[in-house]
């Protein structure tokens, strides 16, 4: 297990294995040009049972570890099947590149199709970044009402009027990819 969250490790494997996904959180703000940090990568994988199934392939190992439903545990999981995605509001695995979360449904927008529709996309060297829009990250974290969403919400808001002034001016960086250390559960 990685004991520090490894965002370009993630970004990899799932190119790797072919995995149709959108970036949303903390990380999706983030590479957005929110000033937050995170300790973990939330994904909404596209819904195909194919895709999920490369999901599961790029998730299962000897160092992969399950959340229990209603715990703060994670336990020994080195088989994921894709199935596991459709039956939790989120599942939360943590591996040798640190704490992923899968969610089928982005809180207060919708499934993948709807959040899809106003991605934005990014080139990182050779892998190609599918992004939640900054209003849609935000409107996650509002519905989720969490407070550790809301100490992340300024840095969005900030991120959002960016981007509407300058649409075209941000492109992703390496700072964006850079992630503090940490176990995420406290991360944004």
């Amino acid at each position: 297990m990685a004991d520090e969250f490894q965002l370009v490790g993630y970004l990899r494997l799932l190119a790797k294995y072919g995995v149709d996904y959108l970036i949303v959180g903390g990380v999706g703000g983030r590479i957005q040009g929110a000033a937050t940090t995170t300790g973990d990568i939330d994904i909404m994988p596209d819904p195909s049972p194919a895709n999920l199934g490369r999901l599961a392939a790029a998730l299962s190992g000897r160092s992969t570890e399950k959340k229990g439903a209603s715990s703060t545990v994670y336990e020994t999981h080195e088989t994921v099947d894709a199935m596991e995605f459709r039956t939790a509001d989120v599942s939360s695995y943590r591996s040798l590149y640190g704490l992923i979360d899968v969610l089928m449904e982005l809180p207060g927008v919708g499934p993948f199709d709807a959040v899809h529709r106003n991605a934005r996309r990014y080139q990182s060297d050779d892998i190609v970044l599918i992004v939640a829009s900054i209003d849609d990250i935000i409107t996650s974290k509002e519905t989720a009402g969490r407070s550790k969403d809301w100490r992340a919400m300024d840095a969005l808001y900030q991120a959002r009027d960016h981007l509407r002034d300058h649409p075209d001016a941000y492109e992703e960086s390496e700072e964006a990819l850079e992630t503090s250390e940490g176990d995420g559960d406290n991360a944004e």
